[in-house]
């Protein structure tokens, strides 16, 4: 569904508000409504529905063992699940 100028314009506020509150000198749109309005006019905001999510796990399976084992030997400093997670995908033992 495509979102109508102002219901465009609304979200881009709240994402922006959003990822903008936390930073130092964040930014929003209110601050100059008239450029930002005009700005938004080149953008299109799409609503839509999700209905199937397929998640995949991305744990370097495709790299070379010398690769996979200095990748986990990182995060065993950092991350020990994570490292002990790609180990096990990769059938390697720690």
């Amino acid at each position: 569904e495509i979102l109508s100028e102002e219901e465009n314009y609304a979200m881009l506020s709240r994402l922006t508000d959003h990822f903008e509150d936390h930073q130092q000198h964040g930014r929003h749109l209110s601050e100059d409504e008239e450029g930002t309005r005009r700005a938004a006019k080149g953008t299109v905001g799409l609503r839509m529905r999700v209905t199937r999510f397929d998640a995949r796990a991305k744990l370097s399976q495709n790299k070379s063992p010398e690769v996979r084992e200095n990748i986990t030997a990182r995060f065993a400093e950092t991350n020990s699940a994570l490292a002990e997670e790609m180990r096990r995908v990769g059938g390697e033992t720690p």
